[in-house]
C-alpha cells in the first residue's frame, strides 16, 4: 500500500475513530491491522512480537480497526448509468484490443480462517483450507463496485454469485445496467 493510500484510509477512518487513554494511535492500529490482513496465517503472538505490543492488545486493536473499516461500507456502491458509461470508456481506452462494454470484472477469493466449531466441513475449501468466500466486482480504476462476503469456503463461485444481492438486484431490475453492459468473469459464472 502506498503512503498516499494509507493517508486516504486514515483520513476516511478519522470520523469513526475514538482513542481511549492508553490505546495506540490510529497509525499504529492501521499498521497492525493491515499487516494481519495481508498475512492471513500470522498469529496474534507473532503480530504482538512484530509490533512490540501484548497479544491481547494486538487482538483488541485489530478488532477495533476492523469495526471502524466496516463503517466505510457505504463507500462501495454500484455505479449509476452515467458512471457505468465512464467505466466502460476507461476499460476500452486501457488496452489496444480491449473487450468492449466491460463495466466490471468479477471473481471470488478465499480468506483463510480457523477451523469453525460448528459445521466445519462447509468451510473446508477445494485447496484444503478452512475459508470464507468474498466475491468482488472491480471497475476500470481497480476500485470495488460491489463486495459480497460470508459464504463458507466449500461454496462454488456460481452459487455465491446466484445468492449475492447484486445478482438478485440485476435479475429483479432493481439495479440498472447501462445498455450493452458486460460484467466480465471466468467460466465459473454463467452467462
Amino acid at each position: 500500500m502506498s503512503r498516499e493510500t494509507f493517508a486516504e484510509l486514515k483520513s476516511a477512518l478519522e470520523p469513526f475513530w475514538i482513542t481511549s487513554r492508553g490505546e495506540y494511535s490510529m497509525d499504529q492500529a492501521l499498521h497492525i491491522t493491515l499487516w494481519k490482513l495481508s498475512n492471513s496465517r500470522v498469529t496474534y503472538r507473532e503480530l504482538s512480537d512484530k509490533f512490540d505490543v501484548s497479544k491481547g492488545t494486538a487482538h483488541k486493536t485489530f478488532l477495533k480497526t476492523i469495526n471502524a473499516i466496516c463503517k466505510l461500507k457505504n463507500e462501495i456502491c454500484w455505479p449509476s448509468i452515467s458512471q457505468q458509461q465512464t467505466i466502460m470508456e476507461r476499460f476500452q481506452a486501457s488496452r489496444q484490443n480491449a473487450f468492449p462494454f466491460i463495466v466490471g470484472c468479477l471473481d471470488g477469493t478465499h480468506f483463510k480462517t480457523n477451523t469453525p466449531k460448528k459445521d466445519a466441513i462447509s468451510y473446508y475449501d477445494r485447496k484444503g483450507n478452512y475459508s470464507i468466500v468474498m466475491q468482488g466486482i472491480c471497475g476500470s480504476t481497480f476500485r470495488f463496485l460491489d463486495v459480497f462476503i460470508g459464504y463458507p469456503g466449500s461454496c462454488h463461485d456460481a452459487n455465491v454469485w446466484k445468492n449475492s444481492p447484486i445478482y438478485k438486484g440485476i435479475t429483479s431490475g432493481e439495479i440498472q445496467l447501462a445498455k450493452d453492459d458486460i460484467i466480465l468473469a471466468d467460466s465459473a459464472y454463467q452467462l
